[in-house]
């Protein structure tokens, strides 16, 4: 569920190496030193240009990524990220072995170089959640989901587990409610209060506000964590959730 930048920036860094441009324009503030991202013949490494060709940055690292607000992440030779500025200097003392693609709710999820668990870091680039999880999601109203140990369950801004992991899956999440799964059992859950709703479901089609679209007996069904009500036959054919079509 984390989205990797490990893997986008080895494959931009391929079409790189493929193109015969020298030099590309880094999108970066009007007020910034470095202006162009450029790459040495001989050595294949890229550094950064000032608006006048000048070098801010020697060619050191074999790739220079976008912006994520404001911070410059950088593809070392050892092949780990860290974060520079525009004059070049490293910030931070951590080197990641992967990072997510943007901040969310302040916290940016990374990856550690030592065990390649997934934490979360402030701002600063200090861990304000210990990296020790197989894979992340993205923050919603202050919670995630996690995986550690091949299974599911939900942390906070903290680091506080808020439901334990024992779930094969986390299918849908939307205004406080989980839908999961483990084994072949559908259960809706209230992060808020933890109550478990009936676990009879045979498969999950989306979420519709609080409630999952399920299926129940060859019937649809929808369904929150103190309401049940059934819809219609399933019609023949296939089912697509539109939720993910539409902006919540």
């Amino acid at each position: 569920m984390t989205i990797l930048l490990k893997n986008t920036f080895l494959m931009l860094f391929v079409i790189s190496i493929l193109s015969c441009t020298k030099i590309n324009y880094l999108n970066l503030n009007p007020e910034t030193e470095a202006h162009y991202v450029f790459r040495e013949a001989d050595s294949k490494l890229f550094g950064l240009l000032n608006k006048k060709g000048g070098i801010v940055i020697d060619a050191n690292y074999k790739y220079i990524g976008w912006e994520i607000e404001q911070l410059m992440p950088v593809f070392t030779q050892d092949e780990l990220f860290v974060f520079i500025d525009n004059y070049g200097k490293i910030i931070g003392k951590e080197k990641f072995w992967d990072i997510s693609l943007k901040f969310n709710e302040d916290l940016l999820a990374v990856a550690c170089p030592k065990n390649k668990k997934w934490g979360f870091v402030n701002r600063k680039l200090s861990y304000v959640v210990t990296p020790e999880y197989d894979e992340v999601g993205y923050f919603v109203d202050g919670i995630t989901v996690a995986k550690k140990h091949g299974k599911w369950g939900v942390i906070d801004k903290n680091g506080m587990v808020v439901i334990g992991f024992a779930y094969d899956k986390i299918k849908g999440y939307n205004d406080g409610v989980l839908i999961v799964q483990d084994g072949s059992q559908i259960n809706v859950i209230d992060v808020n209060n933890k109550r478990r709703g009936i676990s009879d479901y045979e498969r999950f089609f989306g979420m519709v506000g609080n409630s999952a679209l399920v299926e129940k007996n060859e019937k649809l069904v929808l369904v929150s964590v103190s309401k049940e009500s059934e819809l219609m036959e399933k019609p023949d054919g296939i089912i697509y959730s539109l939720d993910r079509y539409f902006d919540k």
